[in-house]
């Protein structure tokens, strides 16, 4: 079995990110402009098999905005992202009674649409928040991402009720962008920079409201699809994401493997027989997620690398640059050089 890679294994399906190649070559962008690098033709956008790593949608997205020219890109994609774009989720959606059932469903299938980002619904007193947790770094496409996420699912909403969710408000976890005078025009909504988490927060009324197209001989049997073809998929992934989100929410403070299968309620020995079960094991996984944060820190901040070192837990820098060529094949400082480079 070929080993699992949070950055590299397939998780977006390419039909999503097709109105993206589309909404560019609307603006006289040709399509093989913004796959370029991605190892994906335009004809691979109409195969409803075909999906793209992380790694080349990040690829995708850089190519996006520097060929547009827009920062807001991502607002204007996240429009254009509709129930039909989520293909059997999309279905099983929209057929639900009311918008806590189809919130639900989202939950639940979700990550089989956009990998790596957390979506939970919190409740409190008569508010509701529809929180979006991004899993892995996000980096400089960070904005990008989440300005799409959001957006198509407000988007979404609006199309599930008929109707504007009331007492919206939207949050974002990162400072405001330069652009930041686009997103209430684009939201239609009081938004908020700098917040603890990135969401759409409304009132808690509207979590009984009818979906306008429920239909309850269509939800089941959209939800069994959605089974069929989506938990196995999920499933596959389930115990590397939990390790993952584990190593991720302790940066440069890593729990050994002991520790971290206590705290998945689990065996050391049952959680190393099922990571090497999904063709990997806890060392990669690390590795991955000290990689993965290294190259945010080099390209997005100044930070020496002595800190850097310390911050993805190595005890000195020399062994952090040791490893961090191992890993790529150059060093941290060549790194951050080509990064401003480019």
């Amino acid at each position: 079995m070929r080993p699992y890679s949070v950055f590299t294994d397939p998780i977006l399906p390419a039909s999503y990110i097709a109105e993206l190649v589309h909404l560019l070559q609307e603006r006289g962008i040709p399509a093989e402009a913004t796959l370029e690098g991605t190892a994906v033709v335009p004809a691979g956008l109409d195969n409803p098999h075909e999906r793209l790593s992380f790694d080349q949608a990040e690829r995708l997205i850089a190519n996006a905005l520097r060929l547009s020219a827009d920062p807001g890109l991502g607002l204007a994609f996240g429009e254009r992202v509709k129930v039909s774009n989520l293909g059997i989720v999309g279905y099983a959606v929209m057929s639900q009674a009311n918008l806590r059932d189809a919130i639900r469903v989202g939950e639940r299938y979700h990550r089989a649409i956009v990998g790596h980002i957390g979506l939970a619904l919190h409740v409190h007193g008569g508010r509701a928040q529809l929180r979006i947790d991004p899993e892995i770094p996000l980096g400089r496409y960070e904005a990008f991402i989440i300005e799409a996420v959001l957006t198509s699912l407000l988007g979404i909403g609006r199309f599930l009720l008929g109707r504007e969710l009331p007492g919206l408000e939207c949050h974002f976890r990162y400072p405001r962008p330069a652009h930041g005078d686009r997103y209430e025009d684009a939201l239609g909504a009081r938004c908020h920079f700098g917040r603890q988490h990135s969401g759409l927060h409304f009132d808690a009324a509207a979590l009984p409201m009818p979906v306008q197209y429920a239909c309850e001989a269509s939800a089941r049997m959209a939800e069994e699809q959605c089974e069929n073809e989506l938990a196995p998929l999920l499933g596959q992934q389930s115990v590397v994401r939990r390790v993952r989100s584990a190593l991720r929410a302790r940066p440069g403070d890593y729990p050994d493997m002991r520790e971290l299968a206590r705290e998945l309620r689990t065996s050391e020995r049952s959680l190393r027989r099922a990571l090497s079960e999904h063709g990997t094991h806890y060392q990669q996984l690390l590795d991955e997620t000290r990689l993965k944060l290294a190259s945010e820190y080099l390209a997005s901040t100044s930070l020496p690398v002595e800190e850097i070192a310390r911050a993805v837990g190595f005890g000195s820098s020399r062994s952090f640059r040791r490893a961090y060529r191992r890993w790529t094949g150059h060093s941290p400082s060549s790194a951050r050089d080509r990064d401003r480079e480019s």
